[in-house]
C-alpha cells in the first residue's frame, strides 16, 4: 500500500514538473485526479513536508496556492526514473 500512496504522489509531483509550477489542483486535473478531496490533501502536505515541492504564492494573491518543485522534488522524480525535460 506504501508503494501505491508513494506511486500517486510521484505522479502528482511529476504532472506538476511538466506544468514547470502553478496550481497543483490543475496539475491533478491533468492526470485525472479528484483535487481538494482527502487523498489530494495528504499528498499535497506528504510533497510539503518532504521538500519536494514549495509554495510560491505572491502575498495578496486570493483564490489560490501556486507551487514549484524545488530541486529535491526533481531528485525525487529521477531517482523514481522519470525522464524530465531541462
Amino acid at each position: 500500500m506504501f508503494e501505491e500512496l508513494k506511486k500517486r504522489r510521484l505522479a502528482l509531483l511529476y504532472s506538476l514538473h511538466q506544468r514547470g509550477h502553478g496550481v497543483l489542483q490543475m496539475a491533478a486535473w491533468d492526470i485525472g485526479r479528484v483535487s481538494g478531496g482527502p487523498a489530494f490533501e495528504l499528498d499535497k502536505r506528504e510533497l510539503l513536508k518532504e521538500g519536494a515541492i514549495e509554495d510560491v504564492t505572491p502575498p495578496g494573491l486570493v483564490g489560490a496556492e501556486l507551487y514549484r518543485v524545488t530541486p529535491e522534488g526533481v531528485t525525487m522524480l529521477e531517482e523514481a526514473g522519470y525522464v524530465l525535460d531541462t
